[in-house]
């Protein structure tokens, strides 16, 4: 267990950096996402653009890729060319702004729509047309079956419905865990807490029934299963954000290992 977790680890800390979108020429545009219910700034392939913090460095650009150019600024459709500017970074790239925000793309984004980066740790944000911040998409709502054990959510990271717990925090799957049994143990279940109960776990609108059981844990305490997965939240853990509120899924992918689950009980895989 301990080899799976550092691999995990590994594979994380093993990230390159993407390489800054530097063109010669940028042009802005600006549509409508029907996540944020909202008109935002995008770039001319509809790839969502991000402001974000003033300083982001090595590290940070691994996930924030600075847009960047040496020459002609243009706003499309909807955008203001008065906003439009660019500033020098401390690595002599001419990032381009826009109504003073540095602009950025996020690398979990896939397709024209994506907006994975909007309210990402409660400093990432999608702009208006006017040059002001979009608030992020609202968390899932509460499902009305009060307080079920597993329910059903559309997550925003991987654009489907996903199961969650009953505060509407992400639950996830570990792959190393082997017939009905867990394998997270000591150290992992302080970054992956298991799902765990005293009685029979109810389901909410959704979820199938039949899918959801119980095993037993070394520690005695009973953790739900889904379609004999063992469930888990994502606390995080040193270097590592975990899920802090409803719609967060920040161990999506972890390590290649660690899943969201989907309504059917299998993971939900995205690269």
């Amino acid at each position: 267990m301990k080899k799976a977790v550092f691999l995990a680890l590994l594979l994380a800390c093993a990230t390159t950096a993407s390489a800054p979108a530097r063109v010669q020429s940028v042009t802005l545009k600006v549509a409508f996402n029907k996540q944020l219910k909202a008109k935002i700034i995008v770039a001319a392939n509809g790839m969502t653009l991000y402001a974000g913090r003033a300083t982001c460095g090595k590290d940070c650009a691994r996930f924030w890729n600075p847009l960047a150019a040496t020459g002609r600024l243009t706003a499309g459709p909807g955008a203001k060319a008065s906003l439009l500017a660019t500033r020098k970074r401390a690595d002599g790239l001419a990032q381009v702004t826009y109504a003073g925000h540095a602009l950025y793309s996020f690398t979990r984004d896939r397709k024209p729509g994506d907006v994975r980066g909007a309210g990402f740790q409660a400093g990432w944000f999608a702009l208006s047309p006017g040059g002001k911040r979009v608030a992020p998409p609202p968390p899932p709502k509460a499902s009305p079956a009060g307080r079920a054990d597993v329910r059903v959510a559309f997550s925003g990271v991987v654009s489907r419905n996903i199961l969650v717990d009953a505060k509407g925090m992400t639950l996830y799957l570990f792959t190393a865990d082997t017939a009905g049994k867990s394998s997270c143990i000591k150290e992992c279940i302080t970054s992956w807490p298991p799902l765990t109960t005293a009685q029979k776990p109810s389901a909410g609108p959704g979820v199938s029934a039949s899918l959801l059981g119980t095993i037993k844990r070394d520690d005695g305490r009973l953790q739900i299963t889904y379609a004999g997965h063992p469930l888990y939240t994502y606390s995080g853990g040193a270097g590592f954000a975990g899920d802090r509120q409803p719609g967060d899924a920040r161990g999506q992918g972890f390590g290649a290992i660690w899943w969201v689950v989907s309504p059917s009980g299998k993971p939900i895989v995205t690269k």
